[in-house]
């Protein structure tokens, strides 16, 4: 019988992220546990976008590690990522959504790009 409890699906450790002179994460760390449910929340300009920048790989945090369901988020471990995009999804502020495209279809896309689910 295995006693070692599962990785956690999501962890962050020391994340940082700076542009220029300016700080934006400093040490970031979170564990999000299989099943569970999380939020990030936070002021306007606290890092809230950055963090999760970092998380989907549209930014390159300066340091600090994140694993994804036991995979290394990084530039070397193209297997990590590919992964993490299959099961996540990421929806920028602002207009991100194609006008072209229905809500509905906007919603699909990703799936349909990325699974083998049926239309």
């Amino acid at each position: 019988m295995d006693t070692h409890p599962a990785a956690p699906l999501l962890q962050v450790e020391n994340l940082h992220k700076s542009f220029g002179d300016h700080v934006v994460l400093a040490g970031i760390g979170l564990v999000v546990e299989r099943g569970s449910v999380f939020t990030v929340l936070g002021l306007s300009g606290t890092g809230k976008s950055v963090f999760l920048k970092c998380l989907a790989g549209v930014l390159r945090p300066d340091s600090g590690e994140i694993r994804f369901d036991g995979h290394i988020l990084k530039d070397s471990n193209p297997a990590g990522h590919r992964e993490f995009r299959k099961r996540c999804s990421f929806l920028f502020q602002n207009n991100a959504l194609f006008d072209s495209l229905t809500a509905l279809e906007n919603v699909a896309l990703p799936l349909e790009q990325t699974t083998d689910l049926p239309d």
